[in-house]
């Protein structure tokens, strides 16, 4: 009878230290908690990704990780791409615990680099918040260049195939037109690209806008076999 005592007396104290190690684990997972991992597995990309020596830029590929853009050796692609899903599963951890805690998780416009080179070694990417006017200036033309001549070999149709897409050329906006299924996400990216290099060019010049502008796009139609789109006032 005695042993049976003892059990009985030791079963629920064990129980209630279980109960508390849960307990204690489920509130150290809140949204600190899935960060402080998701930095973690961030700075361990990083250094994989730094441990290879930049003696010829081009030798890196670029990528995107988690909303972010990153330059890889080929020889540690397989590697790196299996850190960065470690990593995009975290991030999107962290994401649902904010959500959970009745947090709102606002993410950033997307900026392309612009550039790359190497710097003390490393394959560094450059942005054009980082250019002076001069490279600025030097680099739209041929940006811009490109909007223009992405769908040259894509003719117009049907015209709902096609969307409006906003390219700025200084304080009004002009209109493009984007293929709905054909390289859009390509074509965004360049967009937003020469977007970014006018925002730092007015910027550098210290222009103030006044507005005034059209600011809503017509439906696209087809002319010549070309997507035509017609900005108008809102």
């Amino acid at each position: 009878m005695e042993k049976m005592k003892f059990v009985t007396f030791w079963i629920p104290l064990l129980l209630l230290n279980i109960l508390s190690a849960c307990s204690k684990d489920a509130t150290e997972k809140n949204a600190d908690y899935w960060n402080a991992k998701a930095d973690e597995k961030s700075k361990e990309l990083v250094a994989l990704l730094e441990s290879i020596p930049c003696e010829n830029v081009d030798d890196f590929i670029q990528k995107t990780y988690v909303m972010s853009y990153y330059l890889v050796h080929p020889s540690i692609e397989q590697k790196a791409d299996k850190l960065a899903k470690e990593y995009e599963i975290l991030f999107h951890k962290w994401v649902d615990a904010i959500q959970k805690e009745g947090g709102v998780v606002d993410f950033a416009q997307m900026n392309p680099p612009v550039g790359r080179s190497c710097v003390n070694g490393k394959a560094t990417l450059r942005y054009a918040q980082e250019l002076s006017l001069e490279e600025v200036k030097a680099m739209m033309p041929g940006k811009y260049e490109a909007v223009k001549d992405f769908y040259k070999d894509v003719p117009c149709t049907n015209p709902n195939d096609w969307s409006a897409y906003f390219l700025r050329s200084g304080c009004c906006p002009e209109a493009v037109a984007i293929h709905k299924t054909i390289r859009s996400a390509e074509f965004v990216e360049l967009v937003i690209t020469y977007n970014v290099l006018v925002q730092r060019k007015m910027q550098l010049e210290g222009t103030v806008c006044e507005g005034g502008c059209a600011n809503a796009a017509k439906p696209v139609v087809c002319k010549d076999g070309k997507p035509l789109v017609e900005l108008t006032h809102n």
